[in-house]
């Protein structure tokens, strides 16, 4: 039993490639160490083969460098082709067959001695690197070099035919000058002429008038007021103007209400500096809210969007780059595109504040924030169906555990009712 263990353990040893010093080329014999080698050198078996060898030693040496040259072209031509590569990645794969014809039992003692024979025998084109050499195989089979031939023969017999259409293309053209100078036709159609100037021809002008405003009375014009009272003399009761149109109360109001340009400038940046509020003003189609509640509003809901005006988002798209995981509040919920709307950023120094700049948004990009307990927020859902969808709450209760909160219902027929159990995904922080 322990031989054949120790048999096997031997066979599992010699699988592998050992050093190339420790190898007899003539018996065929891989030792694995020095003492091995010595010992294989001294046996009767060796000493037999090396008296053949010595017989006649140069048919032995022509047979294994022909053996050796010939596989090493072989892998060449058939892993690598015509390109150009490092000798010594060949040679590490020419090796690797544990059987192969060693190289210290040719006519070349190193791979580049190698290498340079390829080279002057003309099957390799060589040159040497900083990295070592190179070698790229020259494919000299007649199957090949008659294939290169017929190809460069079928590109010649091309290139004649070419040349041969170009020269009637040419004849035609030469008998058709020929004939027409016959006939007396200009060949010359297109003369080219120097760009002078002619200080004769006057030079344009363009004016521009400017119109004349028409005078406003109340809500007609200056010709529509001499229109009118024309038609006035032929009959008196028809087209009076209006008492109220004509106060100079009202025609004052107006002028206050439209301003001048300086004063709306002013009152366009004074907007910008105040917080935006986006409860007050919004409408919403399927009404839920009920007669006794004081802050009932409506809001308008889109079917497969969330988004909800006036609620806070987090940015959590990695196209944001630096703005990832900021905070914007949605100013704009778009009715024509399903998810989409518009955003600003909530200012970092003054938390009450957003950016002048808007951004279109998708609701894949966002998502929801849960405020500190006691915040205001709104029920959000892509359900058209949802219960209590967009109705404002009071957050009471955050299950970190189970990631849901409860809220108490702040309008709808059911104010003052606690929802339980609605995920993080459901509501969202009201600005």
């Amino acid at each position: 039993m322990k031989s054949e263990a120790k048999a096997i353990a031997k066979r599992i040893k010699a699988k592998g490639l050992q050093k190339l010093k420790w190898y007899c080329q003539m018996c065929e014999k891989q030792c694995r160490d020095e003492n091995g080698f010595k010992c294989h050198t001294q046996s009767e078996g060796h000493l037999r083969q090396m008296s053949i060898f010595k017989q006649s030693s140069g048919k032995f040496m022509d047979q294994f460098s022909k053996q050796f040259e010939k596989d090493f072209l072989n892998i060449l031509s058939r892993r690598h082709n015509t390109k150009r590569v490092r000798a010594n990645i060949v040679y590490n794969e020419f090796i690797q067959d544990r059987d192969h014809v060693h190289m210290n039992a040719t006519y070349w003692g190193t791979l580049s001695t190698f290498v340079q024979y390829l080279g002057r025998e003309g099957k390799c084109t060589v040159d040497e690197t900083e990295k070592g050499w190179y070698i790229a195989w020259i494919d000299n089979d007649p199957e090949t070099l008659a294939r290169l031939a017929k190809g460069e023969k079928k590109k010649q017999h091309d290139q004649d035919d070419e040349d041969r259409h170009r020269k009637e293309i040419e004849k035609q053209i030469a008998a058709s000058k020929a004939n027409a100078l016959e006939r007396g036709v200009d060949l010359n159609l297109e003369k080219f002429t120097e760009l002078k100037s002619d200080s004769s021809i006057n030079t344009l002008e363009i004016s521009i008038q400017k119109k004349k405003k028409k005078k406003t009375i109340g809500n007609l014009t200056k010709n529509e007021s001499s229109n009118n009272d024309k038609t006035k003399s032929a009959d008196p009761g028809k087209n009076k103007i209006p008492t109220n149109n004509l106060n100079p109360s009202n025609v004052l109001e107006k002028k206050r209400k439209n301003g001048t340009a300086m004063e709306n400038i002013v009152q366009r940046m004074e907007q910008r500096k105040r917080p935006k509020d986006f409860n007050g003003g919004i409408v919403r189609s399927d009404s839920i809210a009920g007669s006794n509640n004081s802050h009932s509003h409506s809001h308008v809901l889109v079917d497969g969007c969330w988004f909800h005006k006036g609620i806070v988002v987090k940015l959590t798209d990695k196209s944001f780059g630096q703005l990832r995981k900021s905070k914007a509040v949605i100013t704009h919920v778009s009715q024509s595109i399903i998810g989409s709307g518009k955003l600003q950023l909530i200012n970092k120094k003054d938390k009450n504040a957003l950016e002048d700049s808007e951004v279109r948004i998708n609701q894949t990009q966002v998502e929801t924030v849960v405020p500190k307990l006691g915040g205001t927020v709104v029920i959000v859902s892509k359900d058209p169906s949802f219960k209590y969808r967009g109705l404002r709450c009071k957050l009471v209760d955050i299950d970190i555990d189970k990631y849901s909160v409860s809220v108490k219902l702040l309008e709808g027929g059911d104010i003052g009712r606690v929802v339980n159990q609605l995920d993080y995904e459901n509501i969202s922080k009201l600005f």
